[in-house]
C-alpha cells in the first residue's frame, strides 16, 4: 500500500478514535461515590479519565488480556479477569455505571453481555456503551465493491478489500445504529443517548457536521441507556 494513503488512513482513523473518546466522555456526568465497572478496561488508561469525569474516585475494571490486567492494576484500578462473553462476577444491583468502549464488537455472545450488563446495573443506573458502526460509509464502499467490509474481521489481517495485510483487531460482528437500540430495548433498558463520531474521509469540524445530520453512516455509534 501507497505509504502516503496509508498514513493519511492512519492518521484519520486516530483523530476518529479520539474524537470517540471526547464524546463518549461527555455523555457522562458527574456521579460523587458512584460505583463504576469499566468492562474491557485494557491498560486501564480510558478507565482512569472515566473515573475522573464522574468525579467518583475508584473504578473497577473487567478484562481478559492478563497482560492488560497487569498494567491496569499497576496504574490503580482493581481489574477483575473474566471474559465478558461469560457471566459477570458480580452481584445483582451492583454498579451505578457500566462502560463498555469498543468491547462488544469483539463478543460473540451479545444476548449474554446485555441481559448481564442489566442484571449487575442497579435500578436507574446507567451504562455507556460505543463500537464500530456496521453501516459507516467506508464499510458499505466495500460491501457496494463486492469487497469484505474493513470492520467485520475474519482472520488477524485484513483480507478481501484494498486494506489486505493489515493487522486487524478481533471484531467478530457489528452493530447498526437501529440494531444496537432495539436490542438495548429488547434486554429492558431506556434510551436515553445515541450520538455517533467519525465521519471518513473528514475531521475535525467536518467530521462533527456531517456526523450531526447523518449519524447512521457515522464510524462510531455512542449509546447511553438506562436501566428501568
Amino acid at each position: 500500500m501507497n505509504n502516503w494513503i496509508y498514513r493519511t488512513m492512519i492518521k484519520t482513523t486516530d483523530r476518529a478514535v479520539w474524537e470517540n473518546e471526547k464524546l463518549f466522555l461527555s455523555l457522562i456526568g458527574e456521579r460523587p461515590q458512584a460505583k463504576i465497572l469499566d468492562i474491557g478496561c485494557a491498560n486501564a488508561g480510558f478507565s482512569l479519565k472515566i473515573s475522573k469525569a464522574l468525579k467518583a474516585g475508584a473504578c473497577l475494571g473487567v478484562e481478559l488480556d492478563q497482560q492488560n490486567a497487569h498494567a491496569a492494576s499497576g496504574a490503580g484500578v482493581k481489574v477483575v479477569i473474566s471474559d465478558a462473553n461469560k457471566p459477570f462476577a458480580f452481584r445483582d444491583d451492583s454498579f451505578d455505571v457500566i462502560t463498555a468502549n469498543q468491547i462488544i464488537e469483539h463478543l460473540y455472545d451479545t444476548d449474554n453481555f446485555f441481559k448481564e450488563l442489566h442484571r449487575v446495573l442497579k435500578k436507574g443506573g446507567e451504562a455507556v456503551i460505543s463500537s464500530p458502526n456496521l453501516c459507516s460509509w467506508h464499510n458499505l464502499f466495500f460491501m457496494f465493491l463486492g469487497m469484505q467490509p474493513a470492520g467485520m474481521h475474519l482472520v488477524g489481517v485484513q483480507a478481501g478489500n484494498f486494506l489486505r495485510g493489515l493487522k486487524t483487531h478481533g471484531h467478530v460482528k457489528l452493530f447498526s445504529f437501529k440494531a444496537i437500540r432495539e436490542i438495548a430495548k429488547l434486554y429492558g433498558f431506556k434510551i436515553e443517548t445515541t450520538i455517533s463520531s467519525g465521519y471518513y474521509p473528514f475531521w475535525g469540524s467536518w467530521a462533527r457536521f456531517f456526523t450531526r445530520i447523518d449519524k447512521n453512516h457515522a464510524v462510531f455509534f455512542i449509546i447511553k441507556i438506562r436501566k428501568i
